[in-house]
């Protein structure tokens, strides 16, 4: 996949997951072919876009590192995962994430990329399958916890 289309969203999680939440991703290598499925660290954000192409953008969060960043920008911790307050967050947080990126990826290109409302899911292992669809991902590492962005886009955006 073409690296002018990932290297946004690698970005956009490292800048806005620090000026919300003061926690510092390092990015392990590159982004990389998805080979088959990935199995969920816990806490997923799914949001789809469209425009010049059409794509989607992975946020996935191991629980403690989810946890840190909302109780960081809400100001308060939670009980429960399953807080509707929490779950907002995280959507959110996929919404500050992707409309970064996409503006950054729309400055630079005529894209006219859009995004769409967020789903957010909780569950440890649970298998995220990308059928018909080439995707990359990349993981990083925080003092906190893991988290992998993973991004497709139809036809393997050869913008």
């Amino acid at each position: 996949m073409n690296p002018t289309l990932t290297k946004p969203f690698m970005e956009s999680a490292q800048n806005m997951i620090y000026q919300m939440a003061a926690v510092q991703l390092d990015a392990e290598g590159d982004f990389q072919e998805q080979q088959g499925d990935i199995s969920s660290y816990g806490v997923t954000a799914l949001i789809t876009f469209a425009g010049a192409l059409k794509g989607r953008l992975l946020i996935d969060l191991e629980p403690t590192l989810a946890s840190e960043i909302v109780e960081k920008v809400m100001g308060e911790s939670f009980e429960s995962m399953k807080d509707p307050t929490f779950m907002g967050m995280i959507g959110e947080l996929s919404n500050i994430v992707g409309g970064d990126a996409l503006t950054n990826l729309n400055n630079q290109q005529p894209l006219n990329l859009r995004l769409a409302s967020p789903a957010v899911f909780l569950g440890k292992d649970m298998i995220i399958s990308i059928p018909k669809i080439k995707s990359s991902t990349i993981n990083m590492k925080s003092d906190v916890g893991n988290m992998r962005i993973n991004v497709a886009f139809e036809k393997g955006g050869q913008a």
